[in-house]
């Protein structure tokens, strides 16, 4: 395990946070914990805190960090609460010790292991986002403690919405103010434009661990890109999981795959960073937009060509009076029908070498604004 070499890794792919396990659903926690021995340092020959020599690598290369921490589940704690009550016969096998009368406490679980591992993270390292997960067992006064416990010790710590609510399900409004976005569902591409700050969490494969056996497939470059694409354009973040390797190495594919996306973002970043969501009313059948923060430069993500070559794009802000494309790029030919805040893109080969396509910047003037198109299939 080298940190530094994670850090240069997803500082190339054009990562600008990064977010690693602490403490999952065994129960064992990545860091030096005072609270319990079962952690890293305490219980195996490594005797290393990785989420110290991450943290500290990533914000040497500009990254914010952040940290997983399951709250509610914990396999080696009989107090904690199982994801669904089918489970709850696992404890006993975990726990074969257990007098059968057991009766298990989450709020002694919390108070002893989850609360005080929580305040170590917030006060011991330089955490930007604590991403919580899998609610079971939660409620008002619990959720409470937890967001009470993060902005005591770092104010500027983001929290996402799964300190209560699952990935998928309605939002409860009274525990908004304790968290500060929405963490849709695993592997989630939103469909449709979101009322919230939101983040999909995807992976690289159909797997958020490392696996060598079974049933496991990498998604391809343009299926990568295309998720990426969608999710930006519903004003989402998107956080790429990787699952590291046994030996603390990075899996290669993953690399490749941050890599491609990476190259797409040197050409394309532009229509990504700091842009906002879709402006149009609906999601075009060929691709996606975003649009500049300013809203003067709106961005034609093209994710898929009509065998015409010919792209419509109508219900624009304002009436479109020129496009261009990218760099080495022959720009197609701009048709402004009588419609206004309408334009038609003709002469364009869509034909290309590159599995993933490099993006296509056009230029689109809407009554004196600068309105840019960024475009790739």
């Amino acid at each position: 395990f080298d940190a530094e070499s994670w850090a240069k890794v997803f500082k190339k792919s054009g990562i600008r946070y990064v977010v690693i396990t602490s403490k999952h659903h065994d129960g064992f926690a990545l860091f030096d914990s005072m609270v319990s021995d079962y952690n890293i340092v305490d219980y195996t020959p490594f005797k290393r805190d990785i989420i110290k020599e991450l943290s500290e690598a990533c914000h040497r290369n500009g990254l914010k960090f952040g940290v997983y921490y399951s709250q509610a589940q914990d396999w080696d704690e009989p107090d904690a609460p199982y994801i669904a009550p089918r489970l709850e016969g696992t404890r006993a096998l975990i726990h074969p010790d257990l007098p059968a009368d057991f009766n298990p406490d989450m709020d002694r679980y919390i108070a002893k292991k989850s609360l005080p591992q929580v305040e170590e993270l917030m006060k011991n390292y330089e955490i930007d986002l604590i991403w919580f997960d899998t609610p079971s067992g939660m409620n008002l006064e619990r959720v409470k403690l937890f967001s009470d416990m993060v902005r005591k010790h770092r104010p500027d710590c983001l929290i996402n919405s799964r300190i209560i609510h699952k990935g998928k399900g309605v939002i409860d409004a009274q525990y908004l103010p304790f968290y500060d976005y929405c963490s849709i569902g695993d592997k989630e591409v939103p469909t449709r434009k979101l009322p919230l700050y939101v983040e999909s969490p995807d992976s690289v494969s159909s797997s958020f661990g490392y696996k060598t056996k079974g049933e496991c497939y990498y998604h391809s470059e343009k299926e990568m890109i295309d998720r990426f694409v969608r999710t930006v354009c519903v004003g989402g973040n998107y956080l790429l999981n990787n699952g590291p390797m046994g030996n603390g190495r990075l899996d290669p594919e993953a690399i490749r795959l941050y890599g491609v996306i990476g190259e797409w973002i040197k050409a394309n970043g532009e229509s990504i960073y700091g842009t906002r969501r879709n402006p149009l009313p609906s999601r075009p059948q060929w691709g996606d937009c975003s649009i500049s923060e300013d809203g003067k430069t709106l961005y034609l993500h093209i994710l898929k060509w009509p065998e015409s070559g010919a792209i419509t794009v109508n219900d624009l802000p304002a009436t479109a009076t020129s496009a261009v494309a990218g760099k080495s790029r022959p720009g197609p030919r701009l048709s402004v029908p009588k419609t206004p805040c309408a334009l038609i893109l003709n002469n364009f080969c869509p034909s290309w070498d590159n599995p993933v396509r490099p993006a296509l910047h056009r230029t689109l003037g809407c009554e004196g604004d600068a309105v840019r198109g960024s475009s790739c299939a």
